[in-house]
């Protein structure tokens, strides 16, 4: 007769070691995470996906944060951008308007312009563990699980092993909106609405040297009669002479030197440029870092011959990783445009702040940036993180849905942090009132409701005044023409100085960002036999046309005619004095943009 009892207890001990053989064996298929379901599972452990996490756990959700690498911090920790692209209320003062999870981080970091790398990742690994959050590094294979548009969960790989998270809401802040585009979300990729597929900003390898004279490099930062280089005690920007630096790979070059102290006396610099690098294939990436490292003696050489404070400066150290500025944009349910920055809106809809300068930088060996505006507050509305067609996604990151010359302002990581807290708390909305981020994107009332939780979680949201005082010009529509193209610059002090009388200065320095930013390519040398400050006359500009259109246009008349004025600028020309003004040569250049475009 069969023992019952012991057959049982035979059948419950195979069935055990069976279970141990089978999780303790590398397999292909897909499980559950035992006992485990995240209401919220964000992706990429760059600073703005540790804002979203930190964000979610402090709401009271199951939180988890998963990342490829092995540690988290991405472009402050492994990149060694140490210097805070900080977005002040005002160029008058130094209140940043990114409070809140950013705010907290910055003054554990010391509230400067710069930070120690070392100090930085064990601030990120503090804020983590002490929200709760559960995070889970050096994963592969990261893919989002999609039914009828709507996540439903993540899965990857670790130690050979497959994993299937079951969760609602995702925060995408991967370097590249990665899980967004195997999501099916839509996007642009770099410059390509400009007529430059395949272009983005350039990418930077972060290295660091020794042996600084520091107190020399910020006392003559802030004595060599340039306003916009200078220094303090963890952060110095400047030495333009790097520019020259004779590097021999046809796609790398040296700019002006952001420099930031660590504590051990190393200084961190971020200058380096990488050009014609896909953001999306790691091995382009890492075959460019290192075609980078092979310039860096001869780059530490000339900051030792050119740069004061450097002149027994050596290597100490390159980054892990390149500094990725742009890849893809992804289309959301607002888009931020460079008139929302100029024109400082959003304000009483935001969910963050931004302010720092339009930066556009080089896409080609040979450009510089350029500098659209100073600092300007505006508001980014929710809507940026919400991707059009997938529902239960959010996108925390410099690719949110910005348009290319918003993107030069709103990519910067205080920005990024804000936003990543905005998703957090969106999470917990939309989870306590069933409702989709969609919705919420599209609700007034939700929209405030979430607004009034991030100011209780010690966001600033209060609207900051500004004045424009160009929307009082009558040239206004051709200023907005011009520089929704990239092709006007009011520098950092804001001022398009309207009345002041034009110079070939003027001309020059729009041509320039025409011939940088779009197709038209201008031949400035017609400029060269005129010194920069010679003031234009009407007759001048007849004759600067016609040398770029290769015409003989006479008279105004003509030029009317032709479609190269309109009735407006007709008009007002005639009446006149003999000499521009600088909001007259801004409408005739609009002018004659168009009409190159269209004919």
């Amino acid at each position: 007769m069969i023992n019952l009892n012991k057959l049982l207890k035979t059948l419950l001990i195979v069935s055990i070691v069976i279970i141990i053989f089978i999780s303790n064996t590398p397999v292909a298929s897909e499980r559950v995470i035992p006992q485990k379901y995240y209401q919220v599972v964000v992706v990429g452990a760059e600073p703005e996906g540790i804002a979203a996490a930190v964000s979610a756990a402090r709401n009271g959700l199951r939180t988890l944060l998963i990342d490829r690498r092995d540690k988290v911090g991405g472009l402050y920790t492994l990149g060694w951008l140490n210097s805070l692209d900080l977005n002040y209320k005002s160029k008058n003062t130094k209140e940043i308007v990114n409070k809140g999870i950013f705010g907290e981080f910055h003054r554990k970091v010391g509230g400067g312009s710069a930070f120690d790398i070392l100090q930085v990742q064990k601030v990120f690994n503090d804020m983590l563990k002490n929200s709760g959050v559960d995070v889970v590094l050096t994963v592969s294979d990261i893919k989002p699980i999609v039914k009828d548009n709507k996540i439903k969960g993540i899965s990857f790989g670790k130690n050979g092993i497959n994993y299937l998270v079951n969760t609602s809401i995702v925060i995408d802040s991967t370097q590249n909106a990665d899980i967004a585009a195997a999501s099916g979300v839509p996007y642009k990729f770099g410059w390509e609405d400009f007529g430059f597929p395949g272009e983005v900003a350039a990418a930077t390898l972060v290295f660091s040297v020794k042996n600084v004279d520091w107190n020399k490099v910020v006392s003559y930062l802030q004595k060599d009669g340039n306003p916009y280089t200078g220094g303090n005690n963890t952060s110095a920007w400047g030495y333009e002479v790097m520019y020259k630096t004779p590097i021999k790979d046809p796609d790398i070059q040296m700019r002006g030197i952001n420099a930031g102290r660590q504590k051990d006396g190393t200084v961190v610099i971020n200058a380096l440029q990488i050009f014609n690098v896909n953001p999306l294939d790691e091995n382009e990436k890492k075959r460019a870092i290192e075609r980078a490292k092979r310039e860096l003696p001869g780059i530490i050489d000339f900051m030792r011959k050119n740069a004061p404070g450097f002149e027994n400066a050596e290597l100490a150290g390159v980054a892990q990783e390149l500094y990725i500025r742009e890849s893809r944009h992804i289309i959301g349910e607002y888009t931020l445009t460079a008139d929302d920055i100029f024109e400082n809106r959003n304000q009483e809809i935001a969910v963050a702040f931004g302010s720092y300068p339009i930066d556009l930088q080089a896409r080609k060996k040979g450009m510089t940036g350029i500098a659209l505006c100073g600092t300007n507050p505006y508001g980014i509305p929710f809507g940026v993180m919400v991707p059009k067609n997938i529902d239960g996604l959010l996108i925390a990151s410099h690719c949110a849905s910005y348009d290319v010359i918003a993107h030069g302002s709103a990519r910067t990581v205080p920005v990024g942090m804000a936003l990543g807290q905005a998703a957090g708390v969106a999470s917990k909305l939309a989870i306590e009132k069933n409702v989709t981020f969609r919705e919420i994107a599209r609700s007034n009332k939700l929209i405030n409701e979430l607004r009034t939780r991030l100011e209780k979680q010690g966001v600033d949201l209060k609207p900051i005044k500004v004045d424009n005082p160009e929307k009082n010009s009558w040239a206004y529509p051709y200023i907005k023409s011009l520089r929704n193209k990239a092709m006007l610059s009011k520098g950092y002090s804001n001022d398009y100085r309207l009345e002041d009388t034009a110079t070939i200065y003027t001309f020059s320095g729009v041509f320039f960002l025409i011939n940088s930013h779009s197709q038209i390519k201008i031949d400035t040398t017609i400029l060269k036999n005129y010194d920069k400050n010679y003031p234009v006359k009407k007759t001048d500009y007849i004759e600067m046309l016609n040398k770029i259109l290769s015409s003989n246009y006479r008279n105004w008349e003509e030029l009317l005619k032709e479609g190269l004025v309109d009735e407006k600028i007709y008009t007002r020309i005639i009446k006149s004095n003999d000499y521009l003004t600088n909001s007259e040569a801004y409408a005739l250049i609009d002018c004659l943009v168009k009409y190159i475009q269209n004919r």
